[in-house]
């Protein structure tokens, strides 16, 4: 039978947790370790200061939660809504997006460390000013008016992403991967007009 979270203890480790509703919230310095929430509402709710170990998040609503300075350590978002979805100046290393509704999420100024983003939908999502940018991969999503402004692209493959409207630092350019039809919407960045 699935456990119930109870938002009361600080630390909650170890546990299969469904169809359950987080909404609104506000707890901050939370500890969740080897965790799965399956069918989850995290919306707005603010878990701000928490750390994320070795959890899954699959079918999961996450809209407008604030998660800011947070830390994710070997997690997996899956076929879950984090729209509006605020990790500023959060940390994640080793964690899988894969087929999110991912739009508005905002990455300024998190550490995005062995990183793989598979099939999401990503509209005006926010990963500016990000120091650490390393081994991200980019597969097949949506990111149609992201920005990337003073982020690092260099070894950043956009080939087969939906990259229309994105702004980026050119300055911040070099290294980065596109495909041929790509290049004119980086052309546009760039200014130049083509006939």
């Amino acid at each position: 039978m699935p456990k119930r979270i109870n938002i009361e203890i600080d630390d909650i480790i170890e546990g299969h947790f469904i169809d359950d509703d987080l909404s609104n919230i506000e707890k901050d310095e939370l500890k969740f370790s080897d965790c799965i929430f399956e069918n989850i509402k995290f919306i707005n709710c603010k878990f701000s200061f928490s750390s994320f170990i070795d959890c899954k998040f699959i079918n999961c609503d996450l809209s407008n939660a604030k998660m800011h300075e947070s830390f994710f350590l070997r997690c997996e978002f899956k076929e879950s809504k984090l729209i509006g979805t605020n990790f500023i100046d959060s940390s994640f290393k080793y964690i899988d997006f894969n087929n999110n509704l991912m739009n508005y999420i905002n990455f300024n100024n998190a550490d995005l460390n062995n990183i793989n983003f598979n099939d999401n939908k990503i509209l005006r999502g926010s990963f500016n000013y990000i120091d650490k940018f390393k081994n991200v991969k980019f597969k097949a999503n949506d990111l149609k008016e992201s920005e990337f402004i003073k982020t690092n692209l260099k070894d950043i493959d956009f080939s087969d992403s939906y990259i229309d409207g994105i702004a980026v630092s050119i300055e911040y350019l070099k290294g980065l991967t596109i495909n041929m039809y790509q290049t004119i919407e980086f052309t546009k960045l760039l200014g130049i007009n083509i006939k």
